[in-house]
């Protein structure tokens, strides 16, 4: 068994440059960079134990509850078919219950959905003991995302809930840096993602 926790993410607001995160776009055009800022508004996602031999996947925006076998076994249709397309991006579990919400309503346009697919990959990789570094979630973030709307996305969403804070990020081949604006005004530059301190309004776990 294990004890419950939860894992809450920021949302964010884009300041300029948010269509130069769309892959493969910023390999394009030199030099590309979207600006955003992660707000005060959150997606969190509650995982606890559940019964034996049993999954519970339930949405505090999208309606009922959903049980299955294991975290496999969710429909990948449907409005939480984008979630339960990223729960087999990990190990099958049973005994589990997630519950997911985000605080901003359906079409707010600030990444909510990004910045939960986010919490719960978060979730999922400490559940399973397979969490991956900030970079690899969100690249795998952005692919789950695409293959599932079968369109392409952008990145922004997934690294300013993984991130926090204002940052301009640059994506160059096989590459992304921020540039930081931290509380009081100084900038520094954190180049690779995985390198950065947690500022406010970046992801954090909690037990419950």
């Amino acid at each position: 068994t294990f004890r419950p926790f939860r894992v809450v993410v920021p949302n964010r607001v884009d300041i300029a440059g948010g269509t130069l995160d769309i892959y493969p776009l910023y390999l394009l055009i030199g030099d590309a960079m979207t600006v955003n800022a992660a707000v005060a508004v959150r997606s969190e996602v509650a995982v606890r134990p559940f019964r034996r031999g049993a999954a519970r996947l339930s949405p505090g925006n999208f309606g009922i509850a959903v049980t299955a076998a294991d975290t496999h076994g969710f429909s990948i249709g449907g409005k939480m078919g984008l979630l339960s397309r990223a729960l087999r991006h990990f190990p099958a579990v049973s005994g589990v219950e997630i519950r997911v919400r985000n605080e901003a309503p359906v079409g707010s346009g600030i990444g909510a959905s990004s910045a939960l697919l986010v919490a719960l990959m978060l979730a999922a990789g400490r559940l399973t003991g397979t969490a991956c570094r900030r970079d690899e979630t969100a690249l795998a973030a952005m692919e789950i995302e695409a293959a599932h709307l079968k369109s392409l996305t952008g990145r922004q969403d997934h690294l300013a809930a993984l991130r926090g804070g204002i940052q301009g990020i640059r994506f160059s081949p096989g590459r992304v840096d921020a540039l930081r604006l931290p509380p009081g005004g100084r900038r520094g530059r954190c180049c690779g993602i995985t390198r950065s301190s947690p500022t406010r309004g970046s992801p954090t776990t909690r037990r419950t």
